[in-house]
């Protein structure tokens, strides 16, 4: 299928090789690319082949608030699935330490308890957009931004996905919270079909035009992206974090009703101000 809005060819088959010997684990976040790859999974692989898994730490950096919120994301996201979620202990010092030695503990975790041949996580292309920059140590939010503008095609998605013209997200480039080294892991356990990424050619956009390909719109509007106090709070997204600031882009990128509510209306002002700046930038 042929993805909006950039058209890029996309064969869920390339993505979600067969099963050979055990199940299929899927890291859940709960929010739009987890969900849809698992329920992608889940018709693909049949419900009984299928064990989504979370953990604390797994998509937040040792912050006990933010796991609890991402915690109702994945139950969230469970009950919209129909299937149970099961927690996965890690070992919280050996993931500061050695986080290459800590996935593959995770990793023989999975296959020795819920016989997993393979994990799937959610990375899109804007993890590893930013990949360069994250292993660089050297980097400055100022080289970053001077490097992207001097090759705009390259950088267009981290330009636009970070609203560089503004400012508003510059330091996430550098900041997003994924310790370099999780790239060449990344890279190396996909090479040992260990990890896969089945998102990773796809900005958040075309994963939201596959969710409506799919027909599964519906299940989009109620995943939940927010991890900030307000999904526990008010059971909202605060519409201030990039979370909630990917989200809102990724449907106005298509020109789709975005059902999220949001506590504060700063991902729509910011999402103009970004327009208004690439317009005149291009004119």
């Amino acid at each position: 299928m042929i993805l909006k809005p950039t058209n890029t060819e996309y064969n869920i088959d390339d993505h979600f090789p067969n099963l050979t010997w055990g199940k299929v684990g899927i890291a859940l976040s709960g929010g739009l690319e987890s969900t849809l790859i698992a329920k992608i999974a889940l018709d693909k692989y049949g419900p009984d082949n299928v064990v989504l898994t979370y953990s604390d730490d797994m998509f937040t950096v040792s912050n006990p608030e933010a796991n609890k919120n991402v915690k109702i994301n994945v139950y969230n996201a469970s009950e919209l699935l129909g299937q149970p979620v099961h927690y996965v202990p890690i070992d919280t010092e050996l993931h500061s330490k050695d986080i290459q030695a800590w996935s593959h503990h995770v990793y023989e975790y999975m296959k020795n308890t819920y016989n997993i041949e393979f994990t799937m996580w959610g990375f899109t292309k804007l993890f590893f957009n930013v990949a360069e920059f994250k292993e660089d140590s050297n980097s400055t939010h100022e080289s970053i931004v001077a490097k992207c503008y001097s090759n705009y095609e390259k950088y267009r998605d981290v330009i636009e996905e970070f609203h560089l013209p503004t400012g508003t997200f510059t330091e996430y480039v550098k900041d997003l919270q994924i310790p370099g080294v999780v790239y060449p892991m990344l890279r190396s356990g996909f090479n040992q079909k260990v990890t896969l990424r089945p998102f990773d050619t796809l900005n958040k956009s075309e994963v939201l035009d596959l969710y409506i390909q799919l027909g599964y719109l519906d299940l989009a509007h109620k995943t939940i992206s927010c991890v900030t106090n307000s999904v526990r709070e008010n059971h909202v997204h605060c519409g201030i974090c990039f979370n909630c600031q990917q989200r809102y882009d990724a449907f106005a990128k298509l020109g789709i009703e975005d059902k999220t509510v949001y506590r504060h209306d700063t991902v729509r002002i910011a999402w103009e101000e970004l327009q208004k700046k690439l317009n005149n930038q291009q004119s």
